[in-house]
């Protein structure tokens, strides 16, 4: 599927996009490319990226490069990749010294503009084959400890099989799934959304995965010499003899150690990645919490995810922070919460719902992993550490980030170089959902303040229905702002909302800004525009629609919204006669006497005036959140006129 970053204007005919070929044969399109030394310089429509020669196929290096020598290609066909690196593992350089170092005259890339427009879904990069080419044999056995409570602790393993029924070579790449707490196992639900990743990698990759069955209390996650993921506990001994009992039976080279975290799984990951770097290649993992301070360099790569909403964000940008400020590469980025349905988000306020990560955050380690040691076209497999990883992106993370505890957002911007293993995680790395902009107040006083524009896309490959403009209203906090935006994404809307002010005055006019913004982001872009709000949102949407004649605003969608107000100025009853749009739905819960005044008084003047408006009573809307009003108000917007 190809999706082009820029719609043509109605009427004129759009030129065919430019893409860049690999060497493995894959596309992937772009806005221009520039060559730039040993490298091609690659814009795309959320930053910039240099790709080494090397990367290149026959075509794109004739093209970009046309003193050099082509090499011609057949068509790939999909093979297993040879995952089995060599014994040196060069130290990870920082990304600051990596420059001149170890890439030649790389300069750092340039900060993103302003993008001029943006397309209306998140395009579908190519990914890489994956199929399985190995079969599984689980393996189970214990290992005795004086971890607390941990006589014997369980081990389960995935060790991979090629046609033959011999361990491959590439098994000598081992994970370590250090997990969440509770009873854990890779032998069953194997294609749950975390326990796939696991499968997946030893079948499609040929590694080997094991895990253990860590018992530890919830009175004792706070006891370092309880609980699994403090190394007082003992567990560090149980996971290296497990290792080298896997290692031993099954003949497998020794090598570094992969470890993957989940949860307080992701606190012994970091903890073994701080205190045993001679032993582990890299560290990946999500939603942790309870970290030891960062004391020392160490020369491995950090994945370090989250899930957007999740209290236990700040230690993780924290984390990141102290990483590096030691100097060493350290991804971090936010992913939506695991929900697929509507019944998923009725369960907004469960103390799992905003720790629980969806694919897109495992899809993102099992990369990360597999791209440091795959084939990148240096003409053999082997671990690469990070200053020689063939992707360096300027582009801001496309991930919703808070700040680190007690520090000002400003300082958690993340838009220093990125370094990423493979164009496969970069990929995914780039269609993420999100999408934040910091855009000036257009309010012509000196020093004026920004305002910070988030974009939120459905999923990659899905057609956008439209574009939705959204006002949380007063009573709106920040996961819950995001969670009404991931179900409208569910439904297949973009959404575009920004922080508001407590001052109904300064509400009215970032409203307004947010849809000009909102028109501007989307110039190009012919999806129906609805502006829709919450309580007090609802009423400032409908002022809104008093500033644009954009032909593309097809209604407003008020729910539960306070019609009237004292000021003329901040009531959309008396300022409904000067909105440009023709169409209303207001969405109501409340039986009050004023509730059916004010509704009642709205469409007496846009009567008079020629617009149309629909009213729907959903009961128990009140019942935070507010999903059965938004649900009703997009099913009302969808119907067939």
């Amino acid at each position: 599927m190809v999706i082009s970053y820029f719609l043509a204007p109605s009427g004129v005919k759009a030129q065919e996009p430019e893409q860049i070929q690999y060497q493995s044969g894959g596309r992937i399109e772009i806005i221009s490319a520039a060559a730039e030394g040993e490298f091609l310089v690659i814009k795309l429509a959320h930053g910039e990226m240099k790709l080494p020669k090397s990367a290149l196929g026959p075509e794109s290096l004739a093209k970009y490069f046309p003193a050099s020598p082509t090499i011609a290609i057949p068509n790939p066909k999909p093979v297993a990749p040879n995952l089995a690196p060599s014994e040196k593992n060069a130290a990870t350089v920082s990304p600051a010294a990596s420059n001149s170092e170890t890439t030649g005259n790389l300069k750092p890339l340039p900060s993103p503009s302003f993008p001029e427009a943006l397309p209306d879904s998140v395009p579908e990069l190519p990914a890489a084959i994956e199929a399985p080419m190995f079969s599984v044999e689980k393996v189970a056995f214990e290992i005795e400890s004086k971890m607390h409570g941990n006589k014997k602790v369980m081990i389960q393993a995935l060790v991979p099989q090629d046609k033959n029924g011999k361990i491959p070579d590439s098994a000598s790449n081992v994970v370590f799934y250090a997990p969440h707490i509770g009873r854990q196992s890779l032998h069953t639900n194997r294609t749950g959304h975390d326990q796939r990743v696991f499968w997946e990698l030893c079948e499609n990759f040929g590694m080997t995965v094991f895990t253990a069955g860590f018992r530890t209390k919830l009175e004792d996650l706070d006891n370092r010499k309880k609980c699994y993921y403090y190394i007082e506990s003992g567990s560090p001994k149980v996971v290296f003899e497990a290792r080298e009992k896997l290692l031993g039976d099954y003949k497998i080279a020794k090598k570094k150690m992969f470890v993957i975290g989940n949860s307080g799984g992701s606190s012994l990951a970091e903890r073994l990645g701080l205190l045993y770097p001679n032993d582990i290649a890299a560290v990946a993992m999500i939603g942790g919490g309870r970290f030891d301070p960062v004391q020392r360099p160490v020369n491995i790569p950090w994945l370090i995810l989250n899930t957007r909403g999740d209290p236990r964000a700040p230690q993780n940008v924290e984390l990141a922070q102290q990483l590096r400020g030691y100097g060493m590469n350290a991804l971090y980025a936010e992913t939506e919460p695991r929900a697929t349905k509507k019944e998923d988000f009725l369960k907004q306020y469960e103390h799992n719902f905003h720790h629980t990560s969806s694919d897109l955050g495992f899809d993102l380690i099992k990369k990360f992993i597999v791209g440091i040691i795959a084939d990148q076209g240096y003409g053999s497999a082997r671990p690469v550490p990070p200053s020689q990883w063939p992707l360096v992106s300027s582009t801001a993370t496309p991930f919703l980030v808070r700040p680190a505890a007690n520090e000002l957002a400003a300082k958690n911007s993340f838009t220093d170089n990125l370094f990423f293993p493979s164009q496969d995680f970069a990929n995914v790395w780039q269609t993420n959902p999100y999408r934040s902009f910091l855009i000036p107040l257009d309010s012509g006083e000196a020093g004026a303040s920004s305002v910070t524009v988030c974009v939120r896309y459905p999923p990659s490959g899905t057609a956008s229905k439209g574009v939705v403009v959204f006002n949380s209203g007063r009573s709106g906090e920040e996961p819950a702002i995001v969670d009404y935006m991931d179900y409208m994404a569910l439904r297949g809307y973009v959404s575009v909302t920004c922080p508001f002010s407590s001052s109904e005055k300064k509400v009215r006019d970032e409203s307004k800004f947010l849809l000009k913004a909102a028109l501007k982001l989307f110039s190009e872009s012919a999806l129906p525009f609805y502006l829709v709000g919450l309580g007090s949102g609802g009423r400032h949407m409908i002022l809104a629609s008093t500033d644009s004649e954009d032909s593309r605003i097809k209604g407003v969608v008020a729910i539960d919204a306070e019609l009237d107000w004292p000021f003329p100025e901040l009531s959309a009853i008396k300022e409904l006669p000067n909105s440009k749009v023709a169409n209303f739905f207001l969405v109501s819960s409340s039986d009050l006497s004023k509730t059916k005044l004010d509704l009642k008084a709205f469409q007496e003047i846009a009567r008079s005036n020629n617009k149309t408006t629909v009213s729907l009573m959903v009961p128990k809307i009140l019942i935070a959140p507010e999903f059965d009003g938004l649900d009703a108000a997009l099913s009302e917007i969808e119907r067939p006129e």
